[in-house]
């Protein structure tokens, strides 16, 4: 049987000469490396082991955790894993963790604490430095970057609580 993989991170930076990275979660997944897991990082490196073991997981602040892999001991090596994506097995993640993500993300309702009700996620577009919300309103749509610190949370209806800094949502058609 074909392994399935899931995309549940990617390395935003390194942080140590010791080799850590810091990773960031993505499409609304909570940090889900654990110690022993291996995992793939895409795209692969020429020069660079696609498999990772992870050795240590440390402080998190529910959206960026700080990981070591076995074999990446040194700042330099760190370095050539930031801007990678981090895979895991499906298999080897939390039973229901398949309900969460990108595709589960469609479809809710976003609410900033300022503003208010701002639209329902239509689309996500992925980039490479973030993702993006396309949003549908009444009579527009929103374009709202995804970023760890501006998630405040859920509501009990399920929609998304941001809290988003003046100027960071794009307007097309108001």
């Amino acid at each position: 049987m074909r392994t399935r993989w899931k995309t549940i991170a990617h390395v935003v930076k390194a942080r140590a000469t010791s080799g850590e990275v810091v990773v960031g979660s993505v499409h609304g997944l909570p940090p889900l490396l654990a110690e022993g897991m291996e995992v793939a990082l895409v795209p692969p490196a020429l020069k660079a082991p696609r498999f990772l073991t992870v050795s240590r997981t440390g402080a998190s602040d529910g959206i960026s955790q700080l990981i070591s892999f076995e074999g990446v001991d040194t700042l330099s090596a760190a370095k050539e894993l930031v801007g990678r994506t981090i895979l895991a097995r499906a298999g080897e993640l939390p039973h229901g963790i398949e309900a969460i993500g990108r595709d589960a993300l469609v479809g809710a309702r976003v609410e900033d604490l300022a503003l208010g009700y701002l639209g329902v996620i239509e689309e996500i577009l992925i980039g490479r430095g973030q993702d993006v919300f396309v949003l549908a309103a009444a009579d527009c749509k929103r374009l709202i970057p995804v970023r760890g610190e501006f998630f405040k949370g859920r509501s009990n209806d399920g929609s998304i609580i941001l809290d988003l800094p003046e100027g960071s949502i794009l307007t097309e058609g108001e």
